[in-house]
């Protein structure tokens, strides 16, 4: 998705935000996954939402310092009220 041919931009960050309520289906390659997508300059912003995110999977996630990248919410009403604090996120990450 991050390719000229699908607007991506030069000189423009990569960000991407993983939103989930529970676990991946294979930790293992979930994990790969982001590593690769790290690894090509997308920076990784994880949101967990709800009392069954899985901590240690979503941070495996994020993009590093994992504590500005990460946020959890209690359910997608909170999510909506923490809108600020994902743009937030975003905007002032060192990109």
């Amino acid at each position: 998705m991050f390719q000229p041919t699908a607007g991506d931009r030069p000189g423009v960050s990569n960000i991407a935000i993983i939103i989930t309520d529970g676990r991946s289906n294979n930790e293992t390659a979930t994990w790969l996954e982001a590593k690769l997508t790290r690894g090509s300059n997308v920076t990784l912003i994880g949101v967990g939402i709800g009392k069954h995110v899985r901590q240690r999977e979503l941070e495996g996630i994020a993009s590093y310092p994992v504590k500005g990248n990460v946020l959890y919410v209690a359910n997608f009403m909170a999510l909506n009220q923490s809108v600020d604090r994902l743009l937030n996120t975003i905007c002032n990450s060192k990109l």
